[in-house]
C-alpha cells in the first residue's frame, strides 16, 4: 500500500513538470497586437498633394492646327516649338531670354521675333537656341560667355541671332553657360564657356565665340 501511494505520488511531480515546461515555451505565433502595429501599405506609392500638381495649361489659347512638338526649360524660362514653327517663351527674361526684343518677364507665352520655321528647340541657364528648318541655328538671351555663337561675346541679345558657319544642324543643346550642335554629318560643334572643358577641343580656359 506504501509503494502504491509513493509510485502516485512521482507520477504527479512529473506531471506537474510538464504542465510548467509546456507553459514556459514561448508562443510560434506572434501576438495579435504586435502584428496590427507593423506598417501595412509602405510600399504602396502615395499620390501627390493637390498644390503639387500642375494646375494650369500654357497651350490653351493656341489654335488646335499649331500645336507644340517640343518644349525646353531653362533655368527660370520656359519654350515651346509649335507645329507652325514658331517658338513662344515665358518666364524670366532679364538676359532677353524669350526671344521677344524685350527684356520684361511674362508669366504668358510670348513670340520669338523672326522664327517660322523651326524644328527644334533647347533652353539653357539663361539663353534660347532652335534649329531652323534649312540647318541653321539661332540663339539668343545670355551671351556673356559667348553661348549664342554669332562671334561677339556681349551681356545679352534679346532678339534671335545666327549661329556663325553653321547650316546642317540637326538638333542643339544648350548647357549652363555653352551650346552644341549636331551636324547632320553626326559631327559635334560647340561653343560658348569652356572653364571646364566642356567644349570637348581638348583645352579649357578661356570662352569660345
Amino acid at each position: 500500500m506504501l509503494r502504491f501511494i509513493s509510485v502516485v505520488a512521482i507520477a504527479a511531480v512529473v506531471i506537474a513538470g510538464c504542465s510548467n515546461d509546456n507553459e514556459a515555451a514561448p508562443s510560434a505565433e506572434a501576438p495579435a497586437d504586435s502584428v496590427a502595429a507593423q506598417p501595412s501599405a509602405t510600399s504602396v506609392p502615395v499620390q501627390p498633394a493637390a498644390s503639387a500638381q500642375p494646375t494650369t495649361s500654357v497651350t490653351s489659347d493656341f489654335a488646335a492646327s499649331d500645336l507644340p512638338l517640343d518644349i525646353a526649360a531653362g533655368a527660370r524660362h520656359s519654350c515651346l516649338l509649335r507645329s507652325n514653327g514658331s517658338v513662344w517663351c515665358w518666364g524670366s527674361n532679364e538676359h532677353g531670354q524669350l526671344g521677344n526684343g524685350d527684356v520684361g518677364a511674362s508669366s504668358v507665352p510670348v513670340e520669338a521675333e523672326g522664327v517660322a520655321d523651326a524644328v527644334a528647340i533647347d533652353a539653357g541657364w539663361e539663353h534660347t537656341c532652335a534649329v531652323h528648318s534649312s540647318g541653321e541655328i539661332s540663339c539668343w538671351g545670355d551671351n556673356s560667355q559667348g553661348e549664342l555663337g554669332n562671334g561677339e561675346i556681349a551681356q545679352s541679345v534679346a532678339a534671335p541671332v545666327k549661329v556663325a558657319g553653321i547650316e546642317d544642324a540637326t538638333a542643339v543643346a544648350a548647357g549652363h553657360w555653352h551650346t552644341c550642335a549636331l551636324h547632320a554629318t553626326n559631327r559635334v560643334s560647340c561653343w560658348g564657356n569652356n572653364n571646364e572643358g566642356q567644349l570637348g577641343n581638348g583645352e579649357s580656359g578661356n570662352p569660345e565665340a
